[in-house]
C-alpha cells in the first residue's frame, strides 16, 4: 500500500517504481517538488529563533487542539 500523496525523497526512486505504478509520482506530485515542505518536530532550543521555540509538549498540545476543532 502506498500513502496518499506520498513521493519518494530520491526522485530517481520514480523510476519503474512498483508501489506507485508508471504515474503515481507525477499523480503525486513530484513536479511540485519545489513547493514541498518537509516536517520538522518542534524543539525547545533552536538557534534561528533565539531560545524563542516552542517545547515539542506545548505544541503537540496545540496541534491537537486546533485540529480538534475541525
Amino acid at each position: 500500500m502506498v500513502w496518499f500523496g506520498s513521493v519518494p525523497v530520491v526522485p530517481a526512486a520514480c523510476k519503474d517504481n512498483a508501489l506507485l505504478g508508471a504515474d503515481g509520482c507525477k499523480t503525486n506530485g513530484i513536479y511540485n517538488f519545489d513547493k514541498i515542505h518537509f516536517w520538522k518536530t518542534s524543539t525547545a532550543k533552536c538557534a534561528t529563533q533565539k531560545g524563542a521555540c516552542i517545547p515539542y509538549a506545548t505544541w503537540s498540545t496545540d496541534f491537537v487542539a486546533v485540529v480538534g476543532k475541525k
